[in-house]
């Protein structure tokens, strides 16, 4: 039998005050339904940085034009669902790289995968490779 996760997003609720509106709109990851029950991927990258990347062929001229550039862990895109080297699901997320602080221009998306067991359970975290941003 193979587990099937579900994504989650959630919303902060919409009584803060308009002048905090726009700091208030949170959205969070979330896979749910295997083992652990709860796979929160911000927090499975939060070691990550820019450097961990040094072993991707884009890393070296990324860093020489952008010798700033960031890791952000946060509010990533996610990819259609794949299957994981296992034969469970493959979650692929596509975190922004910047140029220096969150506020600051999109020069690379970092692309990490979350793989299941075909029974559920949480394998690993996989950083896969570092690409042209789709919109920056």
């Amino acid at each position: 039998m193979t587990a099937q996760h579900s994504i989650a997003s959630t919303r902060l609720p919409d009584r803060v005050p308009r002048s905090a509106a726009t700091a208030a709109l949170v959205l969070i990851a979330v896979l749910l339904g295997g083992s652990p029950a709860v796979v929160l991927p911000e927090l499975e990258v939060e070691n990550l940085t820019t450097d961990s990347w040094s072993s991707d062929s884009m890393f070296a001229s990324l860093k020489s034009s952008y010798p700033d550039a960031t890791f952000w862990g946060s509010g990533p895109t996610l990819e259609p669902v794949g299957t994981s080297p296992s034969g469970g699901q493959r979650f692929i997320f596509d975190y922004r790289t910047l140029n220096g602080c969150h506020a600051c221009a999109t020069i690379a998306t970092a692309r990490i995968a979350f793989d299941f067991a075909p029974d559920g359970s949480y394998q690993s975290t996989t950083q896969l490779n570092l690409a042209s941003p789709v919109n920056p």
